[in-house]
């Protein structure tokens, strides 16, 4: 089942590769372009746990994409992995190289309601959710936190002021496992004309149980992302550069 929750801007709502680092390339109009950053072991990172399968969850949806065609941006793991690919360059950094330079990109890692774990220091090893503003660079629509409870239902609204130009979040509610196919299966749907958000719930299905609820965020004026479909299967909503509401939805993975 799910829940739908809207929230606008400006009120008080509270309604996870082995080898060596991958350098973006340079952005090409007409490109459709896919990037991914995981990280399994944190032995410089005391608060994380080791996780096993984040390589293989983000490995699979880029291979996918770049099967079907989509130029593959980067894909860096572990300890090339790094905080700054995905934080603002007015807060110290890189994104508009990394994950700005995607249609769609994915982080497997750890995380909670305020943001995400990395090991390495490049910045830090944490990035707030205050820290990211996504799509203002260039392409970047669709993102991907494969990490536990980033979109938690309380506190999803706080991560409004993310979106610039990007259209959608997909993560979790709730705590999830580490699933070493769900990068695929997403990509599997997404590449078959279902919606961006349909395909993240059947790639939860198939690798959480009813115990998990993933959930999703986007923009809902002034031009409403819920059914975008990845290019080539389907419409795109106009990027909205300012949004003013955004829909929220937690779907159980039973």
């Amino acid at each position: 089942m799910w829940r739908r929750a809207c929230v606008q801007m400006g009120r008080a709502v509270l309604c996870f590769v082995v080898g060596l680092l991958a350098l973006p390339g340079v952005a090409v109009a007409g490109d459709v372009d896919v990037g991914v950053e995981w990280i399994n072991k944190f032995p410089d990172n005391p608060s994380c746990d080791r996780l096993y399968n984040r390589d293989n969850c983000a490995k699979g949806l880029y291979n996918y994409f770049k099967f079907k065609g989509w130029k593959g941006r980067f894909c860096n793991g572990n300890d090339n992995a790094w905080e700054e690919h995905w934080k603002e360059a007015s807060s110290g950094g890189t994104d508009g190289s990394y994950c700005d330079r995607c249609d769609i990109a994915m982080i497997a890692t750890h995380g909670n309601s305020g943001g995400f774990s990395f090991n390495s220091r490049h910045d830090d090893q944490w990035l707030s959710r205050t820290e990211a503003r996504w799509g203002d660079d260039d392409d970047l629509e669709w993102i991907i936190l494969d990490a536990c409870s980033c979109l938690a239902s309380a506190t999803h609204a706080n991560w409004q002021t993310a979106f610039a130009r990007l259209h959608t979040i997909l993560g979790f509610d709730t705590n999830a496992h580490d699933k070493r196919t769900r990068g695929f299966w997403f990509a599997y749907k997404a590449f078959r004309k279902k919606s961006v958000v349909q395909s993240w719930w059947y790639a939860c299905e198939v690798t959480e149980g009813s115990g998990t609820d993933a959930a999703a965020m986007g923009v809902y004026r002034p031009n409403d992302t819920y059914s975008d479909r990845i290019h080539g299967k389907g419409s795109v909503a106009r990027d909205s550069s300012s949004p003013t509401s955004f829909w929220y939805y937690s779907h159980n993975c039973d």
